[in-house]
């Protein structure tokens, strides 16, 4: 069973109830710190036993005992908001300027107080690997608004007509591409081939892509996210852009100042990932350091990994049917009829059906070709993985983290515990 004993927030009452004069508004204040549960117990009773389960020693003056208060909140949770934080700066427009300077000026005391210290007294702090000063916005008014599910419907409808553009583009280039075209030039540019398509090929890419675009730039965050001290903070970043990216996660353009979604993610993860994504748009003003993505380390992208792992399974197949063939002297179009009869053969890509069927290539050619195959995907799953350790060690990253796993401290957890303590030692700093 856990002890109520070991949590932040009773550590925190215990330490708030023994500091300075024991009055009754500090005594009150330590209450608080043990939320309304405890509040709750003692509605009918004087304040002397709480005070004295926090270890301050009173005159007895209750029924109440420690381990009545104690039960209930192991039964029912330490009560109260959950409150986590975004971390702000200088450049906010509801910044403490005169906590900031008392900061600054502690900093420079005789002897000077540590970071921990500063933010217990003024709420201010330095980044743990950056020095940029730094206080948090509470997110307890920050929740998702009413209209953020039907307004992520209407992405997803943007992202399905984009799906829809490019399907009608790769027809478009199979038909129409001259040989000599590559497929990543004509998507970039199809309309090369206007005087190729039909009227009736125009309107329709002109009508995909005119509501592909109308999507995209049509809700803004505010639309999703109601949070108060954030546009009060930052008003700018209530008129960002969202729109809807693939995956569960989410990403932030700090040029197109944008915030994507997941279009995987579930509701109940869309406001963690809005604060992350928030987070590193506050990074962007601030100067803080950045975020990122893995693809800034590494030329491999996840769906690479995919295709080689396709590949190296097709070329394994095909030279096991290369050899099965010439041992039993038939046809190779013959055998692959009778294996796709017999079993479910995977769809071979172009490049492993011209090795199949050529027939100056042999069976150890392709078996050759297959571990040529597995061993660039082993480098390439070995570079991701590198890659992706780099992109989350990344400062702006374990940032914006920290704000996702700080949503779920109660306020009196989030003063006890220090931003600082929960991060990571090293983290690298990129601006």
């Amino acid at each position: 069973m856990p002890r109520l004993e070991d949590s932040p927030s009773y550590k925190y009452a215990v330490e708030l109830a023994k500091v300075g004069p024991h009055t009754w508004k500090s005594w009150v204040d330590a209450l608080a710190a043990l939320a309304t549960g405890a509040k709750e117990l003692m509605k009918d009773a004087p304040a002397g036993s709480v005070l004295r389960s926090l270890g301050v020693k009173m005159p007895p003056k209750s029924t109440r005992s420690e381990d009545d208060i104690k039960n209930y909140i192991l039964d029912y949770g330490i009560p109260g908001a959950r409150v986590g934080a975004l971390f702000a700066g200088k450049r906010s427009a509801t910044m403490n300027r005169g906590m900031w300077a008392k900061a600054k000026k502690l900093e420079n005391n005789t002897p000077p107080l540590d970071n921990e210290q500063i933010r217990q007294q003024t709420q201010w702090f330095r980044g743990k690997f950056d020095p940029a000063w730094r206080y948090e916005i509470p997110d307890n008014e920050a929740v998702l608004t009413p209209n953020a599910k039907y307004i992520i419907g209407e992405l997803q409808a943007g992202v399905d007509m984009h799906d829809k553009y490019v399907k009608k583009l790769y027809s478009l280039y199979e038909q129409y591409a001259p040989q000599d075209m590559k497929k990543p030039d004509f998507l970039d540019n199809p309309y090369k081939l206007l005087p190729k398509l039909t009227d009736t090929e125009i309107s329709d890419l002109r009508l995909l892509l005119l509501g592909k675009r109308a999507q995209e730039g049509k809700w803004t965050l505010k639309d999703v996210l109601d949070h108060p001290m954030l546009y009060d903070a930052y008003p700018e970043m209530a008129n960002y852009k969202v729109r809807l990216t693939g995956g569960g996660g989410g990403a932030f353009n700090h040029m197109a100042r944008s915030v994507a979604l997941g279009a995987d993610a579930t509701h109940d993860s869309m406001l963690s990932v809005l604060l992350h994504e928030v987070q590193h748009g506050i990074q962007t003003i601030e100067g803080f350091p950045m975020g990122g993505a893995p693809s800034q380390f590494t030329s491999w992208l996840p769906e690479d990994i995919d295709r080689l792992a396709d590949f190296a399974e097709q070329a394994t197949v095909a030279a096991a049917l290369k050899r099965k063939a010439k041992n039993t002297n038939t046809p190779i179009h013959d055998m692959i009829r009778d294996t796709i009869r017999d079993s479910a053969l995977p769809p071979f890509s172009t490049d492993v059906e011209d090795l199949l069927f050529d027939a100056n290539v042999t069976a150890d050619d392709i078996e050759k070709a297959a571990r040529k195959y597995r061993d660039t995907l082993k480098r390439a799953r070995a570079s991701l993985d590198a890659a992706n350790a780099r992109y989350r060690n990344l400062a702006g990253e374990e940032e914006a983290r920290l704000v996702e796993h700080r949503k779920q401290l109660t306020p009196f957890e989030r003063n006890y515990n220090a931003p600082a303590s929960q991060l990571p030692d090293t983290a690298e700093v990129v601006y």
